[in-house]
């Protein structure tokens, strides 16, 4: 699998919904900002995306440029500890 392409909607000549490609980020794997199983996006008020990745666990917050912005680690013990919230930096990946 290739990059994850980033869409916009519109609507086509005749009423019919039209995606136009925008954009291309990430790739298959479990490093940030790569994609193992991703299920579901969704597009913030100020255009980033958040892609949900259930073979990594992970929510992934992305700039609508592709930057990795943050990742969200679903993994939790049975006491609710665990999972992390953190800005990604150019420098760990």
């Amino acid at each position: 699998p290739g990059p994850t392409p980033t869409v916009r909607h519109t609507e086509g000549a005749h009423g019919g919904a039209r995606l136009e490609h925008l954009n291309s980020f990430g790739g298959y794997g479990l490093e940030p900002g790569q994609f193992s199983m991703p299920s579901n996006i969704l597009a913030l008020p100020n255009g980033d995306l958040v892609v949900a990745d259930g073979g990594g666990c992970r929510l992934q917050i992305v700039s609508p440029s592709g930057e990795l912005r943050r990742v969200v680690s679903a993994v939790r013990d049975d006491v609710g500890h665990g999972g992390d919230d953190a800005p990604v930096s150019p420098e760990s990946h």
